[in-house]
């Protein structure tokens, strides 16, 4: 490539450049928000809410599913607030 079609090409695309960036002010991201995507969840205890829908498991199987996910845990599960919390800053200790 010669001089001058080096610098046309750096001339074009600073130009390419200088343009996307006056067009940064004007962007505007379309983001989903939790209301799109949950907007036909329904609380389950609303009058719109399904009350025995059709999961393709039986309702023994939820139940104990259900009652095993809250009454036991991993054998390495580690609880984070079974601790006392810290004593404040002001406490000092007794010696």
């Amino acid at each position: 490539m010669t001089a001058e079609e080096i610098a046309e090409v750096r001339k074009s695309h600073k130009a390419s450049l200088e343009e996307k960036l006056a067009a940064v002010s004007s962007f505007e991201p379309i983001v989903p928000t939790p209301n799109d995507q949950w907007r036909t969840m329904v609380w389950p205890a609303s009058e719109g809410a399904k009350k025995n829908p059709d999961t393709g498991v039986s309702e023994e199987t939820l139940k104990n599913v259900g009652n095993a996910s809250v009454t036991t845990s991993p054998k390495d599960f580690v609880r984070f607030h079974t601790r006392s919390p810290l004593p404040h800053r002001s406490h000092k200790p007794t010696t």
